[in-house]
């Protein structure tokens, strides 16, 4: 069953396009054998269990590229939080 492709509005009018895999990381395959990877640089998710990072992008795991099934990959962008603002708990 082959997943659709997404075309998403990131921050500031931005496309993405390219099939959806985890959490703000589209990936596309050009001419058989190019993946590209977009992310929206501006986008913030969840807050890490420890609370020290707020994730920007990920793939959740290792995941199968679209359109090359036999390759897996791995993705994991995020962004530390300063100290000072970290939850003192």
């Amino acid at each position: 069953m082959a997943k659709k492709q997404a075309v998403k509005t990131g921050s500031k009018g931005a496309k993405l396009e390219g099939q959806l895999v985890g959490e703000n990381v589209f990936m596309e395959i050009e001419n058989d054998h190019v993946l590209h990877i977009r992310i929206d640089l501006l986008h913030r998710g969840d807050i890490s269990d420890s609370g020290k990072t707020t994730r920007v992008a990920s793939t959740l795991g290792n995941q199968v590229i679209p359109g090359a099934e036999s390759i897996k990959i791995g993705i994991n962008s995020y962004e530390p939080i300063p100290k000072h603002l970290r939850n003192k708990s």
